[in-house]
């Protein structure tokens, strides 16, 4: 197959994923029903859940790390959930085109729709621990600033990056069934290589480990307008360069190998 057949092909993703959203957000819906079958609180188990991990190892790591456990909290549940989503979204993207494969053959849906598919269903359950995150700080006695508004677009570049990297890791995916494995352990190993528990200015030592974690200036994005914190420059300017990064080197593995995806399902 040419160059140019390979090309149409990614057109006619990028078609399904722009003009054919109801397909994916549908499916989207369907998935967090499904999961939140015959339950009380639905979706609001994610907000809950996260409530009580995060008020039950607050008050303990606050503690070793001689640090204010309202301060702590707060960066430890807006870290907590930036990194939930982003490790969801990448786990969930390994057996994606796997298990949707009579969607993609049955009902011609693209590759790009069913990451699409689920980083919204993902972004759902983030939607309702922000929304948890307000009723803590709020009871916490802090309130919404001007700074907060620097999340937003923070928000929504975390969104994109999880989508384009879901589409990388579901292709890897695809072509070696056993990188499931390998990312799931890796990143259990990055989680405590992340300033997600630990605040990133603990030890100097450590500012290498910082430095180069993308990771962690997609989560100080979110997390430091938030918690009133300066955002400083760095952290823009990586968080651009991952973006850009991740974004090309997704379309250009998905423009070589598309044609042969179907065959490694």
């Amino acid at each position: 197959m040419s160059f140019f057949d390979i090309d149409a092909g990614v057109k006619r993703d990028v078609t399904d994923l722009l003009l054919r959203k109801k397909r994916w957000l549908t499916l989207a819906r369907s998935d967090i029903s499904e999961r939140y079958h015959r339950s009380k609180l639905g979706v609001f188990w994610a907000s809950l859940s996260i409530l009580i991990f995060v008020g039950a190892v607050s008050p303990i790591y606050a503690h070793l790390f001689g640090v204010d456990v309202k301060s702590y909290a707060l960066h430890f549940m807006l870290g907590l959930m930036v990194w939930n989503f982003l490790f969801t979204i990448v786990m969930e993207s390994t057996d994606a085109f796997i298990v949707s494969k009579d969607l993609l053959s049955s009902f011609g849906m693209g590759y790009t729709s069913l990451i699409a598919r689920a980083v919204t269903r993902n972004v759902v359950v983030l939607g309702y621990q922000l929304m948890a995150f307000l009723v803590v700080t709020l009871l916490l006695g802090n309130y919404p600033t001007l700074s907060w508004l620097v999340a937003i677009p923070g928000f929504f570049v975390i969104v994109i990056v999880g989508f384009f990297l879901g589409l990388l890791i579901s292709i890897i995916a695809a072509r070696f069934r056993d990188f499931t494995e390998l990312i799931n352990n890796l990143l259990r190993l990055v989680f405590f290589a992340t300033p997600v528990m630990w605040f990133p200015n603990l030890k100097p030592e450590l500012q290498w480990i910082v430095h180069w974690n993308p990771w962690y200036y997609m989560i100080e994005w979110i997390r430091a307008p938030l918690t009133s914190s300066p955002l400083p420059e760095l952290i823009l300017v990586a968080t651009t360069i991952i973006f850009v990064t991740t974004m090309l080197v997704s379309l250009l593995v998905l423009i070589k190998v598309r044609s042969r995806i179907a065959f490694w399902l």
